[in-house]
């Protein structure tokens, strides 16, 4: 945290520039050094060598993406106590008392307020409410899986609003663009312990091999400590071993006739219309129904 701290410093107040340039005798060092952080918190030679470790590539600071580890560039490999330490600018924006997601993740996530959400006629409220239950008394890891339109992120918001959380939706395919899968994961999954968000992860599928996903993401939404829902078409298992937290898998069927009914009417409404054939002859889901309304009405 004291570290955190002196690296934020400049960001709240320019001053600690000119201060951390003096303590480093050089005025083109506006941000403190690795060496520096640790020279301000240890009061020994020894304390020094084991404090060292909260900066290297897996310390919990950068590897958490707290903070960012950088060097001027000057000499091609830079010793860790010359490399300069500054905030994420997400954290930054975080402790300041603004909320929101990293920029690298505007095209692949994003942050929903579920204070005001109302639960979708996609999805039964009895049915619903169990779910829900079972993310209170457990908090577990989802796997959903059903076709188009069947409500799997429905049901996500509503337990972030029953737990009081907000909702962040990831798309796996849009995560692993450009090969950047592992940093982008780390930054949602960053970003959604600062929110104490429930997460939503769609496309799940595309990321698994031979039926199962890949250790190195499994496990760091394993470590993740509220709700995770990884949706899907299919239903998947992953192996068993040195796994402590319940994977549920919940499969989102298409409605019964009796469900179509009632969607149809809550988007129709009293037209007049005779809805018993089209809930009869087309077994749609709940989005394929509102896609054919909107269809209709354009």
């Amino acid at each position: 945290v004291d570290a955190l701290l002196i690296a934020l410093a400049p960001e709240v107040d320019p001053r600690y520039e000119r201060l951390y340039a003096y303590l480093q005798d050089d005025v083109t060092r506006k941000r403190p050094s690795v060496d520096l952080v640790l020279n301000l918190l240890t009061h020994s030679f020894t304390d020094k060598l084991r404090a060292r470790r909260l900066f290297t590539d897996d310390g919990r600071l950068i590897q958490s993406r707290l903070l960012v580890r950088f060097s001027d560039h000057s000499a091609t490999e830079p010793s860790l106590l010359v490399q300069y330490l500054r905030p994420a600018a997400r954290v930054v924006e975080h402790l300041l008392g603004h909320s929101g997601l990293d920029s690298a993740l505007e095209q692949s996530a994003t942050l929903l307020d579920t204070l005001d959400w109302q639960p979708t006629p996609r999805l039964d409220e009895a049915w619903l409410a169990q779910l829900v239950r079972v993310a209170q008394e457990r908090a577990p890891l989802f796997a959903f899986y059903g076709g188009y339109g069947t409500g799997k992120r429905d049901a996500a918001a509503s337990i972030a609003n029953a737990m009081a959380q907000p909702l962040i939706t990831g798309d796996m395919v849009a995560l692993a663009s450009d090969n950047q899968m592992t940093d982008n994961l780390s930054l949602l999954l960053r970003d959604g312990l600062l929110n104490r968000a429930v997460l939503y992860l769609s496309h799940w599928d595309t990321v698994l091999k031979d039926g199962r996903p890949p250790h190195h993401i499994l496990q760091p939404i394993l470590d993740y400590p509220y709700v995770v829902v990884m949706a899907g078409t299919v239903i998947w298992q992953p192996l068993g071993e040195n796994r402590t937290r319940a994977i549920l898998p919940v499969h989102f069927a298409n409605p019964d006739y009796d469900g179509r009914i009632r969607i149809w009417q809550h988007h129709l409404g009293h037209t007049g219309l005779t809805l018993d054939d089209l809930a009869n002859n087309f077994r749609f889901s709940p989005g394929q129904i509102e896609d054919s309304i909107a269809t209709a009405r354009d």
